[in-house]
């Protein structure tokens, strides 16, 4: 009795021993790990100290390894998991890449990248513009913090655990200055195609460092220019054994709700289902050309006001998508300029706004302010979208009638009349609304309103054409509307397999038909950030 006691308590500090050893280090690679927002650094939660807690990472797993010396580099196709390890100091520069590296899918060392006066070279000028910084700002890897660095003082440094980075996505190690002036000398070697050339980056460790376990979603060659490199890599299909983390960005992960996005009026604080901001990230998936598009958007969530929100629309024309971001100022606490200038700080990272422009936007009868996000590396043009209202009320009363304009080299062109109203209210009085827009009204365009059922509508004259908005429609018909208006199979498919995670949240839509024939050509939807 007295032995199945002792082998009882013995399994049970080993078992809290083993759950808080495991929770203390499962957490590790928190701050390293990026989401799908970036194309790269997806962490696992396996790492240096706790790697043998995990038998299936020991024994299921197909690990290949390579040494990396002086003037050595590696293929490392997009997918396959990386473990980094650099045991001393050691100066590096990767390359990222849209296409295979002659048409193979697994890695391969290459030793004949640059020749070695262009090694030296390129060191030469890394080392230059580094020692001529008076701020940079090295990832010390054992705590996950900043540290503030001259670049003489950083080339000096022998401690481990002193990494200088160049990515985005890490805002405590911002390097971006010496990433812009170490680009133009670091050609793309002659086994790259130029075309396909998506980024690249120096890394520079004063001592060991432990990168971390990751994966990235290009293709790419990591060169080492001096000192050494072990690198151990996991195929894709390993990624069951290596505990990823959730690389979804956090914006999808807010609480649903339900919310009239152009009301700018929450109903239900909490919902089942998805949330709208999942739509909005689906629609990146399927229809975003750039991965600048999904920073953007990223960008604008972080800097935004968390406790207000945006709206957001996808818009397609012809197969072409932009995105378009919303500030609503309805109420009247919300017309006071001081409060609408939260509009500058959210996009000031992304677009510079003048004053001039900027005071165009803060009209006192400024109701909504917008940014289009093409879908392209730039993301932006030089227009900027605002909309006023036309009578003097200060919050939304229906019928609501207002104005839009487009702001392009800080002149204000006026571009849009509409009228906002409950949908029964609306067809009451429709051929009044219709002539008040200067739109012709017939059967075609009575049919074209009633075709999806909706709690309200907004009508607008937008350069003569007729451009309808139906508000609060059901998951079945906003799921016709895709398919009407001609939006990805992938993304209705999508919509589809996943309506029952959509059928709480509400749908808005908007076609636009040309005034003479009465057809349409561009379409969009909406949701909350």
């Amino acid at each position: 009795m007295l032995k199945i006691i002792n082998f009882l308590i013995l399994f049970f500090v080993i078992l809290i021993s083993f759950v808080y050893y495991y929770n203390e280090t499962i957490h590790i690679n928190d701050l390293r790990n990026l989401t799908n927002s970036y194309n790269y650094a997806h962490f696992s939660k396996i790492n240096f100290y706790n790697f043998f807690l995990f038998p299936s990472f020991l024994f299921m797993t197909d690990p290949i390894k390579f040494v990396l010396n002086e003037g050595e580099s590696i293929y490392i196709p997009k997918d396959w998991w990386h473990w980094i390890i650099t045991p001393e100091k050691t100066f590096a520069i990767n390359f990222w890449f849209s296409d295979k590296l002659k048409n193979k899918t697994t890695p391969f060392k290459i030793n004949d990248l640059y020749n070695k006066e262009k090694v030296n070279e390129i060191y030469n000028k890394i080392n230059e513009i580094i020692e001529d910084e008076n701020d940079i700002f090295i990832w010390n890897s054992e705590k996950n913090s900043s540290l503030k660095y001259s670049g003489n003082t950083f080339l000096k440094e022998k401690r481990n655990n002193r990494y200088l980075i160049t990515l985005d996505g890490y805002s405590y190690v911002d390097n971006t200055s010496i990433k812009s002036k170490f680009k133009k000398y670091i050609q793309n070697p002659d086994i790259l195609n130029s075309n396909n050339s998506i980024d690249n980056n120096i890394w520079v460790s004063t001592g060991y460092h432990d990168t971390g376990l990751h994966f990235d979603d290009n293709y790419g060659i990591l060169f080492v220019l001096k000192g050494k490199k072990y690198v151990t890599l996991y195929p894709p299909n390993n990624t069951k054994y290596l505990l990823p983390y959730d690389t979804s960005p956090n914006y999808v992960k807010e609480t649903p709700i339900f919310m009239k996005y152009n009301e700018n009026t929450i109903f239900d604080n909490n919902i089942s289902g998805f949330p709208s901001q999942m739509l909005l990230y689906q629609s990146l998936k399927h229809f975003s050309n750039s991965q600048n598009v999904f920073k953007t958007i990223q960008n604008i969530y972080n800097c935004k006001n968390k406790f207000k929100k945006l709206v957001w629309g996808c818009k397609n024309y012809n197969n072409i998508y932009r995105w378009e971001i919303y500030n609503y100022h309805y109420d009247s606490h919300n017309n006071k300029k001081k409060i609408k200038n939260d509009w500058k700080k959210i996009i000031s990272d992304n677009l510079f706004i003048s004053k001039k422009t900027n005071n165009i936007m803060n009209d006192n009868n400024t109701i909504i302010n917008s940014i289009d996000i093409l879908n392209n590396d730039c993301c932006f043009n030089n227009e900027l979208h605002t909309y006023e209202k036309i009578k003097k009320n200060n919050e939304l009363i229906t019928p609501f009638y207002g104005k839009g304009y487009d702001i392009i080299n800080e002149k204000k062109i006026r571009v849009s009349n509409f009228i906002y109203d409950t949908y029964n209210n609306f067809f009451e009085n429709k051929e009044l609304f219709f002539k008040e827009l200067d739109l012709p009204y017939n059967s075609k365009i009575d049919l074209i309103l009633r075709k999806y059922k909706a709690e309200n509508i907004c009508l607008w004259n937008k350069k003569g054409d007729y451009f309808i908005q139906w508000l609060t429609i059901s998951i079945d018909d906003f799921i016709d509307f895709l398919i009407e208006n001609n939006y990805k199979k992938t993304f209705i498919n999508y919509v589809i397999k996943n309506k029952s995670e959509y059928k709480n949240i509400s749908h808005e839509i908007t076609v636009v038909f040309d005034r003479k024939n009465i057809i349409p050509y561009r379409s969009g939807f909406y949701g909350c950030l």
